[in-house]
Parts: structure tokens; sequence; C-alpha cells
């Protein structure tokens, strides 16, 4: 990956965090609709009621078979390989 799209990916990391913050203090399920194509799996559908946790597990080990069958996953399937980190107020220990 490049510098221009490693800026890219960075700049549009930080406009997601910023909706994902959003939508989470609403508990919009509509605006986090906005990161699927960034998102193998969505686990906050859980906490908008639309799954349970049986479901969504499923879903997750589901995944983790096609993952371990080969698919890719969407980060690598864009080239990120570096790590990801969750952004969170206060102190982390």
């Amino acid at each position: 990956m490049d510098t221009k799209q490693k800026a890219v990916l960075k700049s549009k990391l930080k406009v997601y965090a910023t909706l994902y913050r959003k939508a989470e203090q609403q508990n919009d399920s509509k605006r986090m609709n906005l990161f699927t194509p960034d998102m193998d799996l969505n686990a906050g559908r859980i906490i908008a009621g639309e799954k349970t946790i049986e479901e969504v597990g499923e879903e997750v080990f589901e995944l983790m078979l096609k993952v371990l069958n080969g698919q890719m996953t969407k980060n690598e399937a864009l080239h990120y390989y570096a790590t990801m980190d969750i952004y969170c107020l206060g102190p982390v220990i």
C-alpha cells in the first residue's frame, strides 16, 4: 500500500470513527449500515435488537469457516494489513 492509499484510508477511518460514535450514541442502526462496505460483520445488531447473541455467534462461526477456507476479509481485500485501533474514551489499561 503506497502513501497515497494510506492517507486516503486514514482520512476515511477518521470520518467513519466520527460517524460511528454518533450512530452509537443515538443507537442508529441505519447509520451503522454505512459501515457495511468496510465491515465483515456487524455485531451491533445485537444491541439494536435486530439479532440475538446466538444468531450473531452463528454468523461469526460461519464467517470464520469461510475465512479459514480462503475467503478474504474486507481488510485483506483492501490490502490493509496494519493494526486497526478501536477509539475509546478515557484511560486504557
